[in-house]
């Protein structure tokens, strides 16, 4: 996917958490360059869901469905980023067939149930953490960052 959006870009600092689990979704992100982490909480841990990197969007499942985010968002390194408002996607599928609605709040559904089974069952893959362990240090570092 190229999606050209560069006078919406907005550049983002290391640890910069972008949403959190639980919250209610503002907007819909499309990573342009670098790398953020998104992490679910399970059995108190956190466990790396996803790796948004170039052209990859994250919290789309949230916006999708009308859900709060399943996960939590974390700037790993220097990124930059473009938001896409939440309620201006509302309102373009608002304009669109009813079927279009309907699939990509199933699409939405089938991401976050994904999510959750990668976390419940702590799934590890490079494709996930963007290859980075998450070593316990890390872990407490995020965790301090989502507090």
């Amino acid at each position: 996917m190229n999606i050209s959006l560069d006078d919406k870009v907005r550049v983002v600092q290391k640890d910069e958490v972008l949403f959190k689990e639980g919250q209610n979704p503002t907007h819909l992100i499309i990573v342009k360059s670098g790398g953020i982490l998104c992490l679910k909480r399970s059995k108190e841990r956190l466990v790396p869901v996803m790796w948004g990197s170039n052209q990859k969007i994250i919290g789309e499942e949230a916006v999708l469905t009308g859900l709060e985010h399943g996960y939590s968002a974390i700037v790993m390194e220097e990124s930059e980023i473009v938001e896409i408002d939440a309620q201006e996607i509302k309102r373009t599928m608002a304009s669109a067939p009813a079927w279009i609605s309907g699939l990509l709040a199933t699409l939405g559904e089938r991401a976050n149930d994904t999510a959750s089974a990668i976390a419940e069952h702590r799934i590890a893959h490079n494709e996930l953490s963007g290859g980075q362990e998450l070593a316990p240090q890390e872990e407490i570092r995020l965790k301090k960052l989502l507090n």
